[in-house]
């Protein structure tokens, strides 16, 4: 593990040394890892923000000399507006089919050596057309498996011409239609669990209206989809058997709904994490007992391992994605004082904390990523990590920085007093000349059995319990008295899609930033 890792650094040093940034550096001079470690400094994007600028201006050996296969937006963060990451072609072909080998092991094939995949998402790319420069990671992953041959497509409902769709946009009216006629679904997947947890809500919401359309053989006009997605739709052979069948069963109540619906349905993969407890939950509700899987763990920045186990939050990291280096964290998520001194895959300790540092092959050297993962196990053929939080992700309106965790462990004590919570979404901002947190629920009904105001007292409280500096800023007047707006769960997709940007991945966003929070606020009349 520690050779193979040790091997790709010293690759990526020789074949960038001629590169602008790998003069500057004096590549060509590096010898060992410790070398390394001395002459490059601990970067973040800022320090390549003017380099990939000129990039994407089509200046060759800036950052590195691979053929640019696409530039990846990041989501954003609470401290940085959306990013432009390049993606090289040898990043891609390292990756090759690794993240559906856990899907390939897993799922049994049919007779005809295929199975049958609902993906949940839509790429808007004519792969038919000179591709453009920025992409989704997503995208890019599926286009590179697609124009490579690594993946057949017509393994997936309504094949490439499905996937990449650039003229449908409510893509899961299409997939609703499709799993309702069809019951051999094998696999329901996307690039992000959270996509399918949207899926089973819109299903549980619309299959009435969507069922009637398709006995009607006429497609709701007010759905925005491609002619060809139209046609693929109406093409599909209906049964009134099957419609009952499904009517009858969703009548039921949705626990469980997956396997009795797709008696076939054998896995639902995506990426997932640990930290994101009401998305795991919510969507076990309509899967119950059929098997999860991650499939990667990525960022923009590189890819770093792939799912080595079913119904496991944990990862296998790839040497041959980057070299890796590791900066310790302790038991409370904060760094181990103010070192800068970086530990390597063979140094670290297993249940112990560390923030991510990679050298990338599309040129990015000693990269600070902001990822803080823990080390599940460790043996001298692999290492299992499990992805913890993100550092950027956290509320620090006044340097109190309550992280994703600590909200997590609040909303574990505010869910044990209202069980019916479906979804929330946090933040803060200077309401009536103070800071102040605003915690919005999404409830299954807005019936609470407490009072508004008790219940605010609570997140105040726990909020305490959880950080430090959240209490000490209560107490010192620096932050107000938490916040709490109740709404309807069907309204948590209507909020999630006007606070992502235009060009953004599907995945739920749980902390808000203050910008996205004040617009809330303004909807809601809390703020003029």
């Amino acid at each position: 593990m520690f050779d193979t890792n040790y091997k790709l650094l010293k690759t990526i040093i020789e074949d960038n040394k001629n590169t602008e940034y790998g003069k500057k550096y004096n590549f060509s001079e590096i010898k060992t890892i410790d070398e390394y470690k001395k002459k490059i400094p601990l970067t973040t994007y800022d320090d390549y923000e003017e380099y990939i600028k000129r990039m994407i201006d089509g200046e060759k050996n800036i950052l590195t000399s691979y053929p640019i296969a696409g530039y990846l937006y990041t989501s954003g963060s609470q401290n940085h507006c959306q990013k432009k990451i390049p993606c090289t072609i040898k990043a891609l072909y390292n990756l090759g089919n690794k993240p559906f080998l856990i899907r390939n092991k897993v799922v049994k094939k049919n007779k005809n050596n295929n199975y049958d995949i609902l993906h949940i998402g839509i790429y808007h790319i004519d792969i038919n057309k000179e591709l453009p420069k920025d992409f989704l990671l997503s995208e890019i992953c599926y286009i590179y498996v697609y124009k490579e041959k690594i993946e057949d497509f017509n393994n997936y409902f309504g094949g490439a011409d499905l996937i990449f769709d650039i003229h449908t946009l409510d893509y899961l009216y299409e997939k609703i239609w499709i799993s309702i006629l069809v019951e051999n679904i094998q696999i329901i997947e996307s690039p992000y669990m959270f996509s399918i947890l949207q899926f089973f809500i819109e299903f549980e919401k619309n299959y009435k209206d969507i069922i009637s359309d398709i006995r009607k053989r006429k497609i709701n006009p007010e759905k925005r989809l491609s002619e060809k997605a139209k046609k693929y739709l109406l093409d599909l052979p209906v049964s009134e058997e099957r419609l009952q069948y499904v009517e009858k069963e969703c009548e039921k109540g949705f626990e469980g709904i997956a396997s009795r619906l797709w008696k076939n349905l054998q896995l639902i993969i995506g990426i997932r994490s640990k930290a994101f407890i009401y998305e795991n939950e919510n969507l076990d509700k309509y899967i119950k007992n059929i098997p999860k899987s991650g499939y990667l763990y990525a960022m923009c920045e590189s890819f770093i391992g792939f799912a080595n186990e079913i119904n496991s939050y944990n990862y296998s990291i790839d040497p041959t994605f980057s070299f890796y280096e590791f900066l310790p964290y302790d038991e409370n998520n904060e760094k181990m004082g103010n070192t800068q001194e970086t530990l390597l895959i063979n140094e670290v300790e297993n249940g112990k904390c560390y923030e991510l540092v990679i050298t990338t092959l599309s040129g990015l050297y000693r990269y600070k990523t902001g990822d803080i993962i823990k080390i599940i196990n460790k043996n001298e053929k692999e290492l299992i990590l499990e992805y913890s939080f993100r550092q950027n992700l956290s509320i620090n309106i006044k340097h109190e920085k309550t992280t994703i965790i600590q909200i997590e462990t609040t909303m574990k004590k505010i869910n044990e007093i209202i069980p019916n919570i479906s979804g929330f979404l946090i933040g803060a901002t200077i309401y009536n000349n103070i800071a102040t947190y605003f915690l919005i629920l999404f409830l299954d009904n807005k019936s609470l059995n407490v009072s508004l105001e008790e219940l605010e007292k609570k997140l105040d409280y726990f909020l305490s319990e959880a950080n430090v500096g959240y209490n000490q800023y209560r107490n010192l007047n620096i932050l107000g008295p938490s916040k709490i707006i109740i709404k309807n769960k069907e309204e948590f997709n209507e909020i999630q899609n006007k606070i992502k940007h235009k060009k953004s991945h599907n995945k739920q966003k749980f902390i808000l930033s203050e910008e996205d929070l004040t617009k809330i606020l303004k909807e809601e009349g809390y703020i003029n």
